[in-house]
């Protein structure tokens, strides 16, 4: 979707932007426009980095968001199996259908990515 004026798009605080999101990126319900936010999308594209493909897919773009709030992705290992567990646990913990589990905060995925390992779930 082309948008000419972000504004038009978009109420003034930003709540309502997902509208302009490409349907492979958009944010699932369960999201705020925060910080949060941009971790779930991070988790989406490294999802389609590693894989090649995205986490949902097919159907039409309102199944595509409605299968991000009922069902967890599928493992990025069950695309490609051969990545490290290190890396495959890092995007499941982005992607996880519960806010609550993912990761909260960037420093949090900074912290993961100099340990490396992914702390458990929440």
């Amino acid at each position: 979707m082309q948008v000419d004026n972000v504004d038009s798009a978009c109420d003034h605080d930003f709540r309502d932007c997902r509208r302009i999101s490409p349907i492979g990126y958009a944010l699932d319900d369960h999201a705020t426009l925060d910080g949060r936010s941009d971790l779930y999308a991070l988790g989406l594209i490294l999802f389609e980095m590693l894989s090649g493909t995205l986490p949902f897919r097919g159907g039409t773009p309102a199944e595509m968001l409605a299968q991000r709030i009922v069902r967890d992705p599928p493992s990025v290992d069950s695309i490609k199996p051969q990545l490290p567990s290190f890396v495959v646990r890092l995007c499941t913990r982005l992607l996880e259908l519960k806010p609550a589990r993912r990761f909260q905060t960037a420093e949090e995925v900074v912290r993961a990515l100099d340990q490396p390992r992914v702390p458990g779930r929440a």
